[in-house]
Order: structure tokens, then sequence, then C-alpha cells
């Protein structure tokens, strides 16, 4: 029932703004034009199976620590991962606006406003990246504050979250550039391939290298690398191409 709600919202929202103030946005079938549909459904298809590669990458943690190890053990990860989680959803809150508004930078040429947007993305992103290490120091205070005494997490944990966090932050502004322009092949090919080798790492860097259940985001976080590399690099060679530096 509470899931069906904000469907209901959104439907008489839509309806009472394309009716109302967006009456000239209202959809229109005698506009319809049937050759944007394949560029449309193709980016759309492309974000899907980013967006299913993101959920095995992302979701699949406490699947693998469970048949690894016991299902008591995804309590400790689960505390320090929403502890750590603070910081990425400040971050995304401030910074989500940026996607749709680097998309209208590029429908008009204005390469400087991105560029500037970026240098901008990139500082918040750093300063965020500190928290997160000052949350390092904090963590066992606030562990023991929070959940008590009775679930030890270990410090190796902490900083392997803090870790992930920071190479997730400071990915971000170019995964933004890369959506807000459309060209998403390279993530979607990067994701496809991380998805795929995650819990094959997760397995060897838990219970091979015997790493325990921060093995398993460590592997997540080899991945987050990879784009950390990848994807500056890409966004390098993109403004360049288009003749600004």
């Amino acid at each position: 029932m509470f899931s069906i709600i904000p469907l209901l919202l959104l439907v008489v929202f839509n309806l009472y703004a394309f009716n109302t103030i967006y009456k000239d946005l209202k959809p229109n079938f005698r506009l319809f034009k049937l050759t944007y549909v394949k560029d449309i459904m193709g980016l759309g298809m492309k974000f899907f199976v980013i967006q299913i590669a993101a959920i095995v990458l992302y979701t699949t943690d406490n699947l693998i620590i469970t048949q690894l190890f016991t299902p008591a053990d995804i309590i400790p990860y689960n505390v320090a991962f929403k502890y750590f989680s603070i910081v990425t959803m400040g971050f995304s809150i401030i910074v989500t606006p940026f996607w749709s508004a680097i998309t209208d930078a590029y429908a008009k040429n204005d390469i400087l406003w991105i560029r500037n947007s970026m240098s901008n993305l990139i500082k918040i992103s750093f300063l965020f990246s500190i928290v997160a290490v000052i949350m390092v120091f904090l963590a066992q205070w606030i562990y023991v504050l929070w959940v008590g005494e009775e679930i030890i997490i270990s410090q190796r944990l902490s900083i392997f979250m803090a870790i992930f966090v920071v190479t997730t932050l400071l990915t971000q502004p170019f995964v933004f550039f890369i959506n807000g322009t459309g060209k998403v092949n390279i993530q979607l090919v990067l994701g496809l391939f991380t998805a795929i080798i995650n819990i094959p790492l997760s397995i060897y860097f838990a219970r091979n290298l015997n790493l325990g259940v921060s093995g398993v985001i460590l592997a997540t976080i080899v991945a987050n690398v990879m784009a950390l590399v990848v994807y500056p690099i890409y966004y390098k060679k993109t403004i360049r191409k288009l003749g600004f530096e």
C-alpha cells in the first residue's frame, strides 16, 4: 500500500502540472516523431543496463557475506556502511542538480561552464573526502554510542569503508559529466566489466587472502579505482576533442 502512494502522487501532480502550469509542455501524440525513438530508446536502454550493473556491484555484498561467513557478519558491515554513507548522501544532495545542468550546458555548447562546474565538483568531492577521513578517527566512538559495545566493528573495516566512500566521491563528478552529455558507452562497458569481476574478487579477497568481511568491500574499491582512472582520462579527451584544451 505504501509503495503505491508515491506513484499516485506522481500521477496526480503530473496531471495537474501539465494541465495548468506547464500546459505548453504537455505531451501531444500529434507531435510524436518516430525518427527520435531510436536515439531515446538506445540511450535509455544503456542507462538501464548501467543501473543493473550498479545494482550487482553495490548490492550483492550482503549475499556474498552470508554465503562466505554468517548472517551475523552482515551487521558490522551494514553499520559501517550506513555510518560512512552519511557522507555520500550529503554529497549527493548538493551536487545532483549538476547532472541536468551539465546536460543543458552541453546542448548549448557552453564548454567553459562545464569545465568550471567540473572544477567546482571536484573541489566539493575532495572536501567531502576529508570528512570521510575524519570519520574514520571518530568511528569507534560513534559505533559504541550508536549500537553499543556488543557489536564489534574492526578498524580495518572502517578504513576500507572510508576508502570506498572517497573513491566513490572522487568518481562522481566524471560520472555526472558522462551522464549529462549522454556519452555513456565507456560507463556501460566498465560497469558491466566491474559487475562481472566483483563477486569473484570479493570471494578471493575475503576468503583466499583472509581479509574477512573487509575483503568484500575491497573488491568494490577496486571497481571504483578503475573508474577513477578511466573516467578522468575520458573526460579530458572529450573536452580536448571539442577544442577547448
